[in-house]
């Protein structure tokens, strides 16, 4: 079942250069062990906002669980929403 998520903050983790959080809503839904994160926002929105998400970025929902990025794609139909695999990261 999948659970809505309202404020999804992604975080990069690159070091070499300052890179702005985006936050996005959507929802997560568990997937052979796997977090996957649907957004509302499309590949339009990531591409006009100049911001890739990369293997390696952190994913923050609401509850203050972190997940690592595993890989990014998007929808085939439109609306060509973001679907991001990730990893909980247990601290």
């Amino acid at each position: 079942m999948a659970k809505v998520i309202d404020d999804i903050i992604i975080r990069s983790n690159r070091k070499d250069r300052k890179i702005k959080e985006r936050i996005c809503t959507g929802y997560a839904e568990e997937i052979n062990g796997f977090t996957v994160f649907t957004l509302e926002q499309t590949r339009h929105w990531f591409e006009n906002g100049k911001f890739k998400v990369e293997e390696g970025f952190h994913l923050i929902d609401t509850a203050g669980n972190t997940y690592l990025v595993v890989s990014m794609n998007y929808k085939e139909k439109r609306p060509k929403c973001a679907v991001i695999k990730t990893v909980k990261i247990v601290a």
